[in-house]
């Protein structure tokens, strides 16, 4: 799967068996969709680190505040929101 106009959702899923948190996404396109995991903290957050450049996340919402309107135009507002990371939508 290619990831350009992927849309990225994050899962954390505690384990009952094991007593351990998996850390994960889930690559969704065409409504087809695929799923990773580690139990690695460190590593799952390089990883959104990296994808979150290339895919869409779901979490915007989440993890934006709006700030102010910027300006606006014909095609739609361009608005200043502060969050964790600087997203790229290719």
């Amino acid at each position: 799967m290619a990831l350009e106009r992927v849309k990225l959702e994050r899962i954390e899923y505690q384990d009952p068996s094991k007593k351990k948190t998996k850390y994960g996404f889930c690559f969704t396109k065409n409504q087809q969709s695929a799923k990773i995991y580690t139990t690695d903290r460190e590593l799952y957050e390089k990883f959104l680190e990296i994808l979150s450049k290339m895919c869409i996340l779901t979490t915007f919402e989440e993890d934006y505040e709006i700030e102010k309107l910027i300006g606006k135009g014909s095609f739609g507002k361009v608005r200043l929101r502060m969050g964790i990371f600087v997203i790229i939508l290719i």
